[in-house]
């Protein structure tokens, strides 16, 4: 079977994620790996370097709760890109970054600058903006589906009990989100 297609014609998209033994392997595999031994599939080592910067700029750790290198975001957009995305979507994603390489070189390397002027500010380059927005729009995905993040951020309960309506979310979950368990 082919994975590509299978998560096509379920309907994919940012947001929706659905159980499927393709995303749940991808799924997998970034657990699996820590940030020290990982080997990136789709991107070189450099663009790995370079998107685990971006990635740590827009959710960083903080003492309250895990950034996104913490849940393995890099790895899993790097595995998900190439298990997932179709061959026209991988080349998009591939010149995306050879944008991001050739700014970061006329700015020193200033992750910060770089997002600030593609995603705050105004930009002449669509498709730099528009990779950057794209790895922002995972990062918060692939963040918000994690396990441990599911687990220990967002209020989880495995198994619910009665159904009580009409009660303020203080009350219901301490003012967290719900994360939907497996």
């Amino acid at each position: 079977m082919d994975r590509r297609k299978a998560l096509k014609g379920i309907g994919l998209s940012f947001g929706y994620l659905m159980a499927t033994p393709a995303v749940l392997s991808v799924l997998q595999g970034c657990q699996q790996q820590d940030s020290g031994n990982w080997k990136p599939v789709f991107f070189t080592t450099d663009e790995a370097v370079i998107l685990t910067g971006i990635i740590d700029m827009i959710l960083p750790a903080t003492e309250k709760y895990p950034g996104a290198l913490d849940v393995h975001v890099p790895q899993f957009i790097d595995a998900f890109a190439d298990a997932v995305y179709e061959k026209k979507a991988q080349q998009k994603v591939k010149s995306g970054m050879k944008e991001v390489v050739k700014a970061l070189k006329s700015n020193n390397k200033n992750y910060k600058q770089l997002l600030d002027k593609h995603l705050v500010g105004k930009s002449d380059n669509k498709l730099l903006s528009d990779f950057l927005s794209d790895i922002r729009k995972m990062t918060v995905w692939a963040y918000m589906t994690s396990e441990q993040v599911g687990e220990r951020v967002l209020a989880y309960d495995p198994v619910p009990g009665a159904f009580r309506s009409c009660i303020p979310v203080e009350e219901a979950t301490g003012g967290l989100a719900w994360s939907i368990p497996k």
